[in-house]
């Protein structure tokens, strides 16, 4: 089969590709980190809340496990986003 012009005009470039396919990581990278900022957000609810006195040593507990797992998924995020500009600084 042939290839026409119409074709050469509808196949976006592959620099374009990527940059678009870095673009979309780029933004599944700012979800996750809003997303984390929204559980530090209710962490951070649950213990400043006034809770007639105190938190209690449970919630103490679950929300220092959930601030570690929030860490870890901050952590990867930076680390995607700096794989991601690398990437863009490629293309560039």
């Amino acid at each position: 089969m042939k290839s026409t012009s119409d074709d050469l005009e509808q196949t976006p470039p592959i620099k374009s590709v990527s940059l678009e396919s870095l673009l979309n990581r780029s933004k599944n990278i700012e979800q996750e980190v809003e997303q984390a900022a929204g559980e530090l957000t209710s962490i951070n609810a649950t213990l400043t809340q006034d809770n007639k006195g105190s938190v209690s040593v449970q919630e103490i507990h679950t929300a220092i496990v959930q601030n570690e797992c929030v860490e870890q998924n901050v952590a990867k995020a930076a680390e995607d986003l700096n794989q991601v500009n690398t990437q863009f600084v490629k293309e560039m």
